[in-house]
């Protein structure tokens, strides 16, 4: 993180902490404020207090007004911009507080002045700590307030004007010295803090980079194993298809029960050649995506055929509902995502009662959504963290590869989209987005 970073994160940290701690302030020092007031009321003119008391309420209003703002809106205005804000409305008040001396000082009993003293020196003192953050704010806060009650006591006590004045010199030269230090240690620590965060950020970053490059090493690998297993099984496959229907030609249309049977094989084979169109797209993840325009209808088309088998054997009710739209992606690679997603979720279904899937379409403004929904409990927030990382499986082992979900991440990336787990609804849902074309 370089100097200008740090000094821009520095003054945002300022800017939180002096306007987050502001209302407190506020509240105190106006508490403090009507104290003083009441305690007074009988020795002062009454008039000049409400006066004094008003200006207090008015001062601390516009205060607490712009701290309320802040909190509701802390990106509206440049830091610097809050910053000035903070210090003309804190010094406002300051201001105010600095008049009760010129009212008070040699005009009240003994006690009632050593009241009023003790007020607002502790006022001065506390408005500076609240405002430590910006030196500038805290030194104003504390040698206004300061500075007015030093005159009025010199004024009042002029017998002994030499030893208060030497005396509340060392007070306001402490004063600049805890101000000053304070400030130093405040900013010493958050610079600390941001370059502690930096760094850990960027080792939580390697960390993801080299989880990365493993998984994409992993996911290499694999995808050269699957292209050679694709390339040795489509072989054979496409001889048998050939011979399959070079068979259905001999055997013409007069053996029904023959050329069930065949359906049957044929349909088999036509399953194991879509299994080596996946293990084919597995191995082509490097290559960029043809991009076209397709309606989900014919989306569908390809995606209930393959899944229907699964569906049948799982007892499942499939309910498909698509609104019209253009959809602009990969149509082989995005009918693999649905298709990865009916899989898991008949396959979620072995142990439930509710035997139901159901998959729509519609359009989001410039968006095409779907869902995969099926019932079951939610899914804990632990796991799905985690289920669109490659090889993560919640299934038995031997069962899943915990590459379905992933891939199917990369191919919606693939064609310009996202998937996600929608949480918190009733039931599981996959959504994919694609844009429309």
């Amino acid at each position: 993180m370089n100097k200008e970073n740090i000094k821009s994160q520095l003054e945002n940290a300022k800017v939180e902490t002096l306007w987050q701690g502001a209302p407190t302030s506020i509240f105190v020092g106006t508490a403090a404020a009507i104290f003083l007031a009441a305690t007074i009321s009988s020795q002062i003119d009454f008039i000049q207090i409400i006066l004094w008391l008003s200006a207090i309420f008015v001062t601390g209003g516009i205060r607490l007004y712009f701290a309320l703002n802040f909190k509701k809106n802390p990106k509206g205005r440049e830091s610097s911009s809050w910053l000035k804000i903070y210090f003309y409305t804190t010094s406002a008040v300051a201001t105010v507080w600095s008049i009760i001396d010129f009212i008070v000082i040699g005009n009240v009993g003994s006690i009632y002045e050593i009241i009023v003293i003790t007020i607002t020196l502790a006022v001065s003192c506390g408005g500076a700590i609240s405002s430590i953050a910006h030196k500038k704010t805290a030194l104003y806060y504390a040698y206004s307030v300061t500075a007015a009650f030093a005159v009025n006591v010199v004024i009042a006590h002029g017998k002994v004007a030499l030893l208060l004045s030497v005396s509340i010199a060392f007070f306001m030269l402490f004063l600049y010295r805890m101000i000053s230090q304070f400030n130093k240690m405040y900013n010493d620590s958050v610079t600390l803090a941001l370059e502690l965060k930096d760094k850990i950020d960027i080792e939580k970053e390697l960390v993801k980079e080299k989880e990365r490059t493993f998984q994409s090493s992993k996911l290499a690998s694999l995808g050269e194993m699957a292209a050679g297993i694709a390339h040795e099984i489509n072989n054979p496959l496409t001889v048998s298809l050939g011979k399959i229907h070079m068979l259905r030609k001999l055997l013409g249309d007069e053996n029904e029960d023959s050329l069930e049977i065949i359906q049957s094989i044929e349909s088999s084979n036509v399953r194991i050649s879509e299994i080596v169109f996946s293990m084919k797209s597995l191995s082509r993840m490097n290559q960029e995506p043809e991009l076209s325009k397709f309606m989900p209808d014919e989306l569908m088309q390809i995606v209930v055929p393959i899944v229907s088998t699964k569906i049948k054997w799982g007892k499942i009710d499939l309910n498909v509902e698509m609104a019209e739209a253009e959809i602009l992606g990969n149509k082989g690679e995005v009918s693999q995502i649905l298709i990865n997603l009916i899989h898991n979720a008949a396959d979620a279904l072995s142990l439930e009662s509710e035997k139901w899937i159901k998959v729509t379409g519609k359009s989001e403004e410039t968006e095409y959504v779907f869902r995969v929904i099926n019932p079951g409990d939610a899914i804990p927030s632990a796991i799905a963290e985690k289920l669109f990382e490659p090889f993560f499986t919640t299934k038995d082992v031997g069962k899943g590869t915990g590459l379905g979900l992933s891939l199917s991440k990369t191919l919606a990336q693939r064609s310009g989209g996202e998937i996600r787990l929608v949480e918190g609804e009733p039931n599981i849902i996959f959504e994919l987005r694609l844009k429309l074309a």
